[in-house]
């Protein structure tokens, strides 16, 4: 069974890379080996300055930024690395994201965004009420 995140991380401090080239990466990861991404949910590329998040069908357009931990959006112009970090990977939110926040069109995989997600939680949380 292959991973359910795939990363490709480059080195910030080499300026010839960045994280258009982990995207590139991906995608030779994608050809090469192409059993590590069976059972693949999403793949993240960065660069550190630059932290996205999409599937195995996204172009690397349709790869997005997490800019926020809790929902809030007064501070979503810059993502930060670190708060990718904890606004995706956080164990409840990941466990959610991964029931319930990907779905497939045809045959397209498709991640929610960080505010489709936290519009969908607010609306279920609101509904319950």
């Amino acid at each position: 069974m292959g991973p359910l995140v795939v990363w490709e991380l480059k080195s910030p401090s080499r300026e010839e890379t960045d994280a258009s080239e982990a995207y590139r990466q991906l995608r030779n990861y994608m050809h090469q080996i192409p059993t590590l991404f069976v059972y693949n949910a999403f793949c993240v590329m960065s660069d550190q300055a630059i932290t996205k998040a999409g599937t195995i069908t996204a172009s690397e357009d349709c790869f997005i930024e997490w800019k926020t931990t809790d929902g809030s959006y007064e501070n979503t112009q810059f993502a930060r690395f670190d708060t990718f970090i904890e606004g995706i990977f956080c164990k409840e939110r990941l466990l959610d994201i991964l029931k319930n926040f990907i779905c497939f069109s045809g045959n397209q995989k498709i991640l929610a965004a960080y505010h489709q997600y936290f519009a969908v939680r607010r609306a279920i949380h609101s509904d319950a009420k």
